[in-house]
């Protein structure tokens, strides 16, 4: 009997030692797991590495990019290998959305860090349309930041005039980007190189300016996924016939979709032969699957852009201390309501749901945040990260990278006026649900049963929610 007794004592240590073992290495994994993904609440923790004085802050903003066609969101293709890795050592916001669904009320409320109904941008201006105040980043030029913007799209002309330099490609895309006084309102004079045109632009002021400047706040647009989608040929040829495009479904037709700026003559040649010519005969593609392909190539091609430029910082080792932001402006609708492959006529998540990705300087981990944010949150975070404290509408989101249990959270408004008939729309996500309200329309959509807003659920028994979504626009804006 004695003989079996020590076997069982050491068997006996031997698991005690085990489950503690184990139970230390849940907890590893525990907090690991909670590094990774988190909604923003729970108790404080120091989840932002040790700040830099002054550092310089990068933000770049990607034309209607939505965030749903990202593999870092989940997206089966491929469209963002450089987003992605910049992804691993980002503050990842899963739930951003856009202030308004069009680039002019978008880029103001980013600016300004404002909801776009308290700002007076929401209509297309004429060419001296400016700005009645100064934008957020003057506040960093009197603390000593040089101020540089580098533009592609059209809207932005007089939007950065409170920036030291400005560059706006606008009408040309080949050469030196032309000065602000000379650049025109024309979306036809954009190609399919104008991100190449901007990225050159940009690595070589740095080449020039970088090792000089004491502080930078560098500002840069893409146009890439803007309309018209200019089919590029690497990124097509993997997308084309893909596991995507064969499992989504062919919606032809002109009528609805608005696909008559797709032609033929967009394609390269080597497009062209493998796509062939449209079936019908005529010089326009019809199949919502080439267009969605052709719109996701376009978004390879930004983020090889945006590689450059990142591969830039690092070379020149602006990259680890640096500030660095990448989002979009607003979504894009694809065959998700219509008008087909277009953005600024509604309120729906297709066109305000944007990427936002936000590295801290020296920060190597990524993490994945679940809240809701809005992409005008963006200006209120730089400025807060360098001490500066700004009352606005947007708020900083530090407090919510830092798992700060006493952030306040707030709903997600949009707002959009109708060019051609003046209707306002105002919408309100808060706490699952999504409320459109406008002049002539009335919608509610549960978020968490219905992503992609197709079930309209005003009617039914919902008051309570209704009221209390219509409560909370009231409170911030009476319609």
């Amino acid at each position: 009997m004695v003989e079996n007794v020590m076997p069982l004592i050491v068997a006996a240590g031997t698991y005690r030692h085990f489950i503690k073992a184990a139970y230390l290495l849940l907890i590893v994994l525990s907090l690991s797991a909670f590094w990774g993904c988190n909604s923003g609440s729970g108790s404080a923790q120091n989840y932002i590495p040790d700040r830099v004085s002054n550092p310089n802050i990068i933000w770049i903003v990607v034309d209607t990019l939505r965030a749903d066609h990202l593999s870092t969101y989940g997206y089966a293709r491929n469209t963002d290998p450089n987003i992605a890795e910049f992804s691993k050592q980002a503050m990842v916001f899963q739930h951003a959305y856009s202030a308004a669904p069009w680039t002019l009320p978008s880029f103001t409320s980013m600016l300004l860090g404002k909801y776009a109904f308290n700002h007076s941008m929401n209509v297309p201006y004429s060419q001296g349309s400016v700005l009645s105040e100064h934008v957020l980043p003057k506040l960093l030029k009197d603390r000593g930041y040089l101020l540089v913007s580098f533009q592609s799209n059209p809207f932005l002309r007089n939007l950065d005039s409170d920036f030291d330099v400005r560059y706006h490609l606008f009408t040309t895309v080949t050469g030196t980007a032309s000065d602000s006084s000379q650049s025109q309102i024309n979306f036809n004079a954009a190609s399919s190189t104008i991100d190449s045109v901007v990225a050159d632009d940009v690595i070589g002021w740095l080449d020039d300016n970088a090792a000089s400047v004491q502080r930078m706040f560098l500002f840069v647009g893409f146009l890439s996924p803007h309309f018209k989608y200019y089919p590029h040929p690497a990124a097509f040829t993997e997308f084309y016939n893909d596991k995507v495009y064969l499992t989504s479904p062919a919606i032809l037709g002109t009528t609805d979709t608005q696909t008559d700026f797709l032609n033929i003559a967009d394609f390269p040649k080597s497009i062209q032969s493998l796509v062939g010519a449209p079936a019908d005969g005529s010089t326009v593609y019809k199949d919502s699957r080439i267009y969605v392909a052709a719109y996701d190539s376009e978004i390879a091609y930004a983020d090889d852009q945006i590689g450059r430029l990142l591969q830039t910082l690092k070379d020149k080792n602006l990259f680890d201390n640096s500030l660095i932001i990448i989002t979009a402006d607003h979504g894009e609708n694809m065959t998700d309501h219509t008008k087909y492959f277009r953005h600024g006529g509604n309120l729906f998540n297709a066109a305000l749901s944007v990427p936002l990705l936000i590295k801290l300087p020296n920060q190597t981990r990524s993490r994945t945040i679940s809240s809701n944010v809005m992409n005008c949150d963006v200006m209120p975070t730089a400025l807060d990260y360098v001490g500066l404290t700004v009352s606005k509408d947007c708020k900083s989101l530090l407090p919510m990278m830092n798992n700060d249990a006493n952030y306040d959270n707030r709903p997600i408004l949009s707002y959009r006026v109708d060019s051609d008939n003046g209707e306002k729309m105002v919408s309100v996500i808060d706490n699952g649900y999504k409320l459109i309200r406008g002049e002539d329309t009335s919608m509610l959509f549960n978020l968490l049963e219905d992503p992609a807003e197709q079930s309209n659920i005003i009617s039914q028994e919902n008051t309570d929610k209704v009221t209390q979504l219509d409560n909370i626009v009231q409170t911030y804006y009476p319609y």
